[in-house]
């Protein structure tokens, strides 16, 4: 990818993030079946799993399958955060399974733009670092 003036020197150019997709087994309540408490089980599948690449740019942007969801994630991250004004990303969603068919799609989507968010000079909440 080009270099950008504004790209802090030391900080990756783009981030890969892949997630495996998880697979749930079922949800289970515990004690007083009066109170909604509720646990699940479940495993970690390699595939489908959700890859995102994120960069960062000089304005919000994505592409791919869930494009605007993950651009979505993207812009919530910087705003949780903190991150300063003008901080933007593109988010390009390499792979993910369709949604929404039960193997954590949306979080794991979410998760993986996080990290890539954290990781690509982001900062914030420690997903990737920063």
């Amino acid at each position: 990818m080009a270099s950008s003036a504004s790209h802090p020197p030391g900080l990756p150019h783009a981030v890969e993030v892949r997630a495996p997709a998880r697979f749930h087994l079922g949800m289970f309540s515990f004690g007083d079946a009066a109170l909604r408490a509720f646990g699940g089980t479940g495993v970690m599948l390699d595939e489908p799993a959700t890859v995102v690449r994120v960069r960062r740019a000089s304005a919000f942007g994505s592409s791919g399958a869930g494009a605007a969801r993950a651009e979505g994630f993207a812009r919530a991250c910087a705003a949780s955060w903190g991150l300063p004004a003008g901080t933007a990303f593109h988010v390009d969603v390499v792979a993910a399974p369709r949604a929404p068919v039960g193997r954590g799609s949306g979080p794991q989507l979410a998760l993986a733009v996080a990290a890539g968010v954290g990781g690509g000079g982001g900062g914030g909440g420690g997903a990737g670092g920063g």
